[in-house]
Order: C-alpha cells, then sequence, then structure tokens
C-alpha cells in the first residue's frame, strides 16, 4: 500500500475507481487544497483544471478542506464538484489530516510532492498558482 492510500484510507474520494485509486509512484503529485465556500478557490479551480488537464507526468488531486461542520457533508462536496466540472480525483479531508501533514495553512494551497513524497514546492493563493504553474512547466 503506497503513503496517499495509507494517508486517506479512511476519507471519501469522489472521482477514482470503486476498487481504490493508482498513482503511478514515477509521477510528482500536485495536491490542490480547497473548500467549496472559498471564493479565491472557486475561482483557482477552473485555472488548475484547465492548466493541468494535459500533464502526463503529474498527478492532480484536490484535497476539501472544509471550512465548517456543514462542508464534511459528501453530498454537498459532491454537488460542488459536479458543478464545477471537477474530474480529478478529490479527497475529503474531513478532520485536516492531510492539510495538517503537509504544514497547508490557509487555502487554495498547492503542494508538489516527488516521487518519494517528499515536497517539492508549498504555495498559496493566486501568486502561488503561478508560481506553481512556472515550476511544473520547467520539470516537464
Amino acid at each position: 500500500m503506497d503513503l496517499i492510500q495509507t494517508m486517506t484510507k479512511d476519507l471519501p474520494w469522489l472521482n477514482v475507481p470503486k476498487n481504490g485509486h493508482d498513482f503511478p509512484s514515477s509521477n510528482r503529485l500536485l495536491f490542490y487544497f480547497w473548500s467549496i465556500s472559498c471564493p479565491y478557490c472557486s475561482e483557482l479551480t477552473d485555472q488548475l483544471l484547465e492548466e493541468t488537464v494535459n500533464l502526463e507526468t503529474f498527478h492532480v488531486i484536490a484535497v476539501h478542506v472544509p471550512y465548517t461542520a456543514e462542508e464534511k457533508s459528501l453530498e454537498l462536496v459532491k454537488t460542488r464538484v459536479e458543478e464545477k466540472k471537477i474530474t480529478i480525483p478529490v479527497v475529503l479531508d474531513q478532520n485536516y489530516e492531510i492539510a495538517q501533514s503537509f504544514g497547508i495553512q490557509g487555502i487554495p494551497a498547492f503542494c508538489l510532492v516527488n516521487q518519494q513524497m517528499k515536497k517539492e514546492l508549498l504555495t498559496m493563493g493566486e501568486e502561488g498558482f503561478h508560481k506553481m504553474m512556472k515550476k511544473i512547466k520547467q520539470l516537464k
């Protein structure tokens, strides 16, 4: 079992096959930390999906970080994911375990990790998104 599966085994997922997710260890992972009630996240989600759609050596994982207890509702998040046409894997970080393990202090945030699950870059906000995309384009 890989680190992602270990880290998220008890958390709800959207947009993954029923038998689980498979993120090849040869690829870097880009974690996108967001919330359905975050206005900045809403704006950046569209840009993120557009700019990462053709990345072949990266996997993008959206980590939903709830602002309120209500936002822990799988159905509420699922509805928002469908409305925004988010097709990448989404994990609901119900108890903030993933966010804490990556040192996330605010959202939207982006964390690029290499094949050994070591952080390469952690950024926040719109400026951080552009910085992250510049880094990814250099690594392609």
